[in-house]
């Protein structure tokens, strides 16, 4: 983020701004799309630390396919 000293005092860019919200809005999602997935394989499969790991290893998995992809297209 630059900062820029105002009259007031430092001022954040506003694309760093909106880049930090979104960044932390998309987060806030995956996360509670993890407790979701919980939820819905804790009736077949129980809510051990086995399904945590693999239900956080697939989420890493495709976010990180989705950075590439999204790196190669932009």
């Amino acid at each position: 983020m630059q900062r820029t000293e105002g009259k007031t005092g430092p001022i954040v860019d506003a694309s760093a701004l909106l880049v930090g919200t979104v960044v932390f809005m998309s987060g806030a999602v995956v996360m509670v799309l993890e407790l979701v997935g919980s939820r819905l394989l804790a009736p077949y499969y129980g809510n051990s630390l086995f399904v945590w790991t693999s239900l956080i290893g697939v989420m890493l998995g495709f976010m990180a396919l989705g950075r590439f992809l999204g790196g190669r297209l932009g």
